[in-house]
C-alpha cells in the first residue's frame, strides 16, 4: 500500500492456479497526476 498526500493506493495481484510451468505476466498502469484525467496506455480502446 502506498500513502501519498493522505491518499492510499494499492497494487492488485492475481494468480490462477495451473500445473503448467509456463507463466504469462501482464502489467498495466494509469498515467495520472493529482486531479487530472490521466491517460490509459495499456493498448485498450
Amino acid at each position: 500500500m502506498y500513502n501519498i498526500n493522505g491518499n492510499e493506493y494499492k497494487n492488485v495481484i492475481g494468480s490462477i492456479g495451473t500445473t503448467h510451468s509456463t507463466r504469462i505476466i501482464i502489467g498495466a498502469h494509469y498515467d495520472v497526476f493529482c486531479e487530472t484525467p490521466g491517460a490509459d496506455d495499456n493498448a485498450s480502446l
